[in-house]
């Protein structure tokens, strides 16, 4: 969730014409489209570029189109948006969708690639996700299920998981504070990047270390980088 789906959401009047990114770009009152994508483009440009040699070394031929990065493969098309890549060192993940809503996260550790077709558990459910992100030698990645957020430590091929029946939550170094719906007098502690959880602490005591959970979205994000 980003800046990107703020100014190119979803209309939420479905039998409304579907307009090109440019037409609601104008919408948007004193929004300089030029700035935004060269600015996009600087920050983002080493992990477009990492992402479209790798796909390259598979024999598929990617295009950067301003926002994402698009490729066809057997008749279906393909889209990474330039904020859902993250690398360090030698390892690189994205996540893509597909014309088909094929939600994979691709994952390339020391040399080993590990594809994930992200589910909500026994549902094939994927709404959005909140963090891709290496932290040390784990990629996390969090999401949103179809009832829960689903945080997750992934390395060496194995996921970690824990469920979070809630929308708050704080990001403090390499810490998550979550406040699950109706736990108004408690917070969950849980450290980077192996998903451990320590003993709760009360909403009082969230105040006094300034780590009150906030509700997940374009006001808040927990991405770092």
């Amino acid at each position: 969730m980003n800046l990107i789906k703020l100014i190119f959401g979803k209309s939420k009047n479905k039998e409304k014409q579907v307009q090109t990114p440019m037409e609601e770009i104008q919408k948007v009152e004193n929004f300089n489209s030029e700035a935004f994508l060269l600015e996009l483009y600087t920050k983002n440009k080493v992990a477009i570029e990492l992402v479209i040699d790798k796909l390259k070394s598979e024999n598929i031929v990617a295009k950067y189109d301003s926002l994402s990065i698009t490729y066809e493969e057997n008749g279906e098309k393909y889209s990474i948006g330039v904020e859902n890549i993250d690398f360090h060192g030698n390892n690189l993940a994205w996540f893509q969708t597909s014309s088909n809503d094929k939600n994979l996260l691709r994952i390339f550790e020391d040399g080993r690639n590990f594809n994930w077709q992200v589910k909500d558990y026994n549902f094939a459910v994927f709404h959005d996700f909140y963090l891709l992100e290496w932290v040390e030698n784990h990629l996390i990645f969090i999401y949103q299920g179809d009832n829960r957020i689903i945080l997750c430590a992934i390395k060496n091929e194995e996921i970690k998981r824990i469920e979070f029946y809630g929308d708050q939550m704080f990001r403090k170094e390499s810490a998550l504070f979550l406040q699950g719906f109706g736990q108004f007098d408690s917070v969950r502690r849980i450290t980077l990047p192996e998903l451990i959880e320590l003993e709760k602490i009360t909403i009082d005591e969230a105040e006094k270390e300034n780590v009150v959970p906030k509700t997940l979205g374009y006001e808040y994000l927990l991405k770092f980088k």
